[in-house]
């Protein structure tokens, strides 16, 4: 039940019912990257951001962007539709314990 009011909630979500900031207008340069997290921290209370980039020398393949979060949170839900609808990434990756992945894939992938 909590899991469904949850997704509910998020589906009736859209980025810009949260007055963040517009999301940087180059997500590649991880300086504005840091910036436009730096700012948007105030209205994602339910989210710890941090931005990992490439190691000095390595090949600048993509930033990423982690979103620590309270699984059970349906405020980080929604913000984190937020955030993934502002930097419309290339790729999202989700953490899951053994529990919330037999939650969401009971017959398995």
């Amino acid at each position: 039940p909590k899991l469904q009011r949850a997704a509910r909630f998020v589906r009736g979500a859209t980025a810009t019912s949260l007055a963040m900031p517009p999301p940087p207008q180059s997500p590649m340069n991880p300086s504005e990257l840091q910036h436009w997290l730096g700012e948007v921290q105030q209205f994602l209370p339910a989210l710890q951001l941090r931005l990992m980039t490439p190691a000095t020398g390595a090949p600048a393949v993509s930033n990423v962007v982690l979103l620590g979060a309270n699984h059970d949170s349906e405020a980080a839900a929604v913000q984190i539709t937020h955030t993934v609808a502002a930097l419309q990434p290339d790729h999202v990756a989700l953490e899951l314990c053994n529990r919330r992945f037999r939650r969401l894939f009971p017959l398995g992938i």
